[in-house]
């Protein structure tokens, strides 16, 4: 996962940058997204996330888990599209990095992608 975001940002980053940035945070949230389905089947884990916790316990089921990150994807790429093509860059930077950071966390404890 560190080598896929240092090779993001050694790429020069041209007009598709965007498209890159995009596509990567796509995939991460696709990632993170798997990895939560697994936590149902490992009850020793329970729910980092806060939002996720707030509002369907420490152990949700596959249908919360569906649910939210449908809407937080759908959210996220609503958002991408909408700001300035100028502050598409530093957006997708932050987001690939917040999802790389939890993804990596979520290995280290064990989940795996499940579907």
């Amino acid at each position: 996962m560190k080598r896929l975001l240092v090779m993001l940002l050694l790429l020069p980053l041209p007009t598709y940058a965007n498209d890159y940035l995009f596509a990567a945070g796509v995939a991460l949230h696709t990632i993170d997204w798997g990895q939560t389905r697994d936590i149902e089947r490992n009850p020793d884990i329970s729910e980092g996330n806060i939002v996720i916790r707030a509002l369907f316990g420490r152990n949700p089921t596959p249908a919360q888990v569906d649910a939210y990150f449908l809407i937080t994807g759908v959210t996220l790429t609503w958002a991408f599209h909408k700001i300035d093509k100028g502050k598409r860059i530093p957006f997708g930077l932050a987001w690939i990095s917040q999802s790389l950071i939890t993804v990596s966390a979520n290995k280290e404890i064990g989940l795996e992608i499940r579907f």
